[in-house]
């Protein structure tokens, strides 16, 4: 079972890489199904459930500072979030949250920062829009660490599995 639901991640990561790439969206079922691969794991590993609502308040102050640091800098109440980061950058964050410690969910989203970066100075120029696509970079960085985890035995972030 373990194995399926494991499979089922590694497809749900590409399926969202790909779209995310190729199409600059991110369909909200991909989003929904990886959340529930990501429970269905939690579940089944015996992840806590405290870890998977600090993830989500970490989550949540970094959205509201966000928000607002945007909002003092443009001077405007409009919704600056929507044209900065989008909604399936955010669905991608709340969907990959059970599968990490608060701890690890912090450095997940540090290097995933830094790696997104790596990869769009690395791709940019077979980019044809200048808008990064973040949850397929961060989907991209997600499959690396799971398959150090999975077929190295290495575990550099502590993956709830």
């Amino acid at each position: 079972m373990h194995f399926v639901i494991i499979l089922a991640l590694f497809i749900s990561l590409l399926y969202i890489s790909y779209e995310d790439l190729c199409f600059r969206k991110l369909d909200i079922r991909a989003g929904v199904i990886l959340f529930i691969i990501c429970i269905i794991n939690n579940n089944l590993s015996g992840g806590f459930w405290i870890d998977l609502f600090y993830n989500m308040m970490f989550l949540f102050v970094l959205l509201v500072m966000l928000y607002f640091y945007f909002t003092v800098r443009d001077k405007s109440f409009k919704m600056p979030l929507k044209e900065r980061l989008g909604i399936g950058d955010i669905v991608f964050f709340i969907a990959v949250t059970p599968l990490f410690y608060l701890k690890d969910f912090m450095l997940f989203f540090i290097t995933g920062m830094l790696m997104s970066i790596l990869q769009h100075l690395v791709f940019q120029r077979f980019m044809r829009t200048k808008t990064i696509p973040l949850a397929g970079f961060l989907a991209n960085y997600l499959l690396l660490i799971l398959i150090i985890h999975y077929i190295f035995d290495f575990n550099c972030l502590k993956i709830i599995s």
